[in-house]
């Protein structure tokens, strides 16, 4: 019984909350002759750790958020600031949720940055 209330007290418990990752998505110079093709690469902010040949899934982006995406570069470029999630894999999984901000020029130079291959 002991072990039971235990359990149930786990059960109840609310699960801790995921920390929203800061982002950028950045070209990688890849270029393929078809698809599916590891084009970007994702660097997270402010550590500079880069996830290479990995995009970010857009699917729980606003609508609002993806029109602001679709008209620029701002997925290639670095210039935009995502909020998301990371899950580390294999493989990684990275979901974009929410545009945060225009990016500074120090973090957008994070994606000219080349990671050590």
């Amino acid at each position: 019984m002991k072990h039971f209330c235990v359990l149930a007290l786990a059960l109840a418990a609310p699960l801790p909350a995921v920390a929203e990752a800061l982002f950028v998505s950045c070209d990688n110079g890849r270029r393929c002759a078809r698809a599916p093709c590891p084009s970007r690469d994702v660097v997270l902010l402010p550590s500079g750790k880069r996830y290479a040949l990995t995009a970010p899934r857009l699917e729980d982006v606003s609508p609002a958020d993806l029109r602001r995406l679709e008209q620029g570069h701002g997925l290639y470029e670095g210039t935009i600031v995502l909020g998301g999630i990371v899950e580390d894999g294999p493989p990684v999984r990275i979901v974009a949720r929410r545009v945060v901000r225009a990016a500074t020029a120090r973090e957008a130079a994070l994606c000219r940055r080349q990671a050590t291959r």
